[in-house]
């Protein structure tokens, strides 16, 4: 039994050290982050549509269960700016966001991975109506990948992301309906972070 023990505990504690976690710190994981994005703002009928871009800040907190993974939560508030001219197809879309998402971490060696399931944060257009009325598209559900390498300074990360979120319904002066053609938001970009 001894011989089956002693090569178990030297795979785990192998695993912890090339995990790249900071799980001997202790079990939580703290992450700050920021991104900068190039997308589309697009409803699902449209033949134009909009580009984009996002800036990303926000925070990640997790609990380490296992040593290469964490489960957690991220939120973050998102800026989005549209470089297309306004015409008369699609409007002015740029606006914001403030989100919460379902988080899933792995790490290992030098690769790490991180998903957030998009399921709260909607999508508020900064400008009104010309009836004086806000549009903020709400219902959504996506997915943001981020893959992240260490760089050589303590605890700081760089990589790219890929976020994809649709949004079913669209409220605008404060009434609320399903939306035939779903508004798409889809973006790509550099992310930098820091886990303390």
């Amino acid at each position: 039994m001894k011989s089956i023990i002693n090569p178990l505990k030297f795979f785990l504690v192998t695993l912890m050290l090339l995990s790249g976690q900071a799980w001997a710190l202790g079990p939580l994981h703290l992450e700050a982050f920021g991104s900068a994005g190039y997308g589309k703002a697009k409803l699902a009928n449209e033949t134009d549509s909009p580009n984009m871009t996002v800036y990303h800040l926000g925070g990640t907190v997790g609990y380490n269960f296992f040593p290469m993974f964490y489960l957690g939560a991220t939120a973050g508030f998102q800026s989005l700016s549209q470089l297309s001219d306004t015409n008369r197809a699609y409007g002015n879309r740029k606006g914001t966001r403030l989100d919460i998402a379902p988080t899933l971490g792995f790490s290992f060696l030098f690769i790490k991975l991180k998903y957030e399931y998009k399921m709260f944060g909607d999508y508020k257009l900064s400008k009104k109506t010309s009836t004086n009325q806000e549009v903020k598209y709400t219902s959504p559900r996506g997915h943001r990948l981020t893959l992240g390498i260490p760089l050589p300074l303590p605890l700081v990360d760089l990589g790219v992301y890929y976020e994809t979120i649709s949004f079913g319904k669209v409220e605008q002066g404060g009434t609320e309906s399903t939306l035939t053609n779903k508004m798409k938001l889809e973006h790509y970009g550099l992310v930098a972070s820091v886990t303390f």
